[in-house]
């Protein structure tokens, strides 16, 4: 029978949504404290196909991009930009997000490639930059530049 999935129980999200900050903020030495009133909307409105895992990686992944202490519905992944919200507001939100400039863009990415990389091969620094196909001393920078620790 198992647990109830999470649309079901969208009572959970909110306790969810804190555990998952604090456990990323841990692991990735970061200091988010909440996710704004419009993502928690959003969130609470979601259908989560993958359920509780999913909640998990949509935060670490938003945690592992980002230094920022809340977040917003700008930080969301693509599946929430769509999302058909309950709330006119938040709705709108949605509907206003700008791109982002290329760089910066480019460097989210890169971040994100190199720690799933790294936690892929639990942080072996040699296997990682073998994976990703870049010199070890680029990745042990790269790391540095974007604050990657276990």
């Amino acid at each position: 029978m198992g647990l109830p999935e999470l649309k079901e129980r969208p009572e959970d999200i909110p306790l969810l949504v804190e555990y998952f900050i604090d456990k990323y903020n841990k692991v990735l030495g970061r200091s988010v404290k909440r996710v704004s009133k419009d993502v928690m909307d959003l969130f609470l409105d979601y259908h989560w196909p993958g359920n509780v895992r999913e909640l998990e990686h949509v935060i670490e992944g938003i945690m592992t991009l980002n230094d920022i202490e809340e977040i917003q519905s700008k930080h969301l992944p693509i599946q929430f930009k769509n999302t058909k919200s309950k709330s006119t507001a938040t709705r709108h939100l949605t509907e206003s997000i700008t791109i982002k400039p290329l760089r910066e863009a480019v460097e989210e990415t890169e971040r994100s490639i190199i720690y799933e990389a790294l936690k892929k091969t639990d942080w072996n620094i040699t296997k990682t930059s073998e994976l990703i196909r870049i010199p070890r001393q680029t990745l042990q920078y790269k790391m540095k530049k974007y604050k990657l620790k276990r």
